[in-house]
This record gives C-alpha cells, structure tokens and sequence, in this order.
C-alpha cells in the first residue's frame, strides 16, 4: 500500500480538490499550484481530460468509500489518511492507478515541452520541500 499512496495522493488531490494538473493560469500566481500559463484552448482540453478521469474514479469508489475520504479531508487528517480512509482494495488501488496514469499521459500530450519543463521544476520543487 505504501507505494501505491504517492499515486493516490497525487490521483486524489486532483480529483477532489484541485483543478487539471494543479496549474493556474496568471503570470504573478502565487502559492501550492504550479504557475504555469495555458492556453484556452489547452484549458478547455485539461477541464475536458479532469471531468472524464473523475468520473471514472468515482464509479470505482463506493459511496462508503466517497464519505470516508471526504470526512477525513474536512477533518483535515491529511492526504495519506484520507486515502488510508477508504481502505481501497488491491483491484481498485490498480484500477485507479491505471486511471491516473492515462489521465496524466493524455494531460503531457497537451503541453509544450516548455509547460512540462517548468511542471517538472515545479514537482521537483514540491518533492524536495516534502522531504524536509
């Protein structure tokens, strides 16, 4: 299970309570969301690619599964408790990962290598401060 966590961490957060790719379009944006600028077009396709992996992710979950993880967030227990929440099976820890990793693929095809560079400078920013 712990290796699947950064995954679901990561698959979660974007479904639950961030948006596509956790970017915010703006020069000056500040803050946990990587600044890096889309064009409409391009956020058209990232809404598009977020509303088709979310569902997708809920129609894995059971409604059970849906409260505990919400409960936890409000209650403000973290990502990883949240997630361990959901007491997720081994078929739907696959399923979701599976989900996860097309979403991405599909979301990378999209940006210019420019975009992915500074997403890259960006996550590697974020691991580095998660580590200390």
């Amino acid at each position: 299970m712990i290796k699947v966590m950064p995954i679901l961490a990561g698959m979660l957060a974007i479904a639950v309570v961030t948006t596509p790719l956790a970017v915010k379009a703006g020069p000056n944006y500040q803050g946990k969301r990587a600044a890096i600028e889309l064009t409409q077009e391009q956020r058209t396709q990232m809404e598009q690619i977020y509303r088709n992996t979310r569902s997708q992710m809920e129609a894995i979950l059971t409604p059970e599964q849906k409260q505990r993880f919400q409960a936890a967030l409000e209650q403000r227990r973290g990502m990883r408790a949240a997630i361990a929440a959901m007491n997720l099976s081994p078929e739907q820890q696959t399923q979701l990962r599976n989900i996860m990793q097309s979403a991405r693929t599909q979301k990378d095809a999209i940006l210019t290598s420019q975009q992915k560079q500074q997403l890259q400078e960006w996550r590697s920013e974020r691991q580095q401060q998660q580590n200390q």
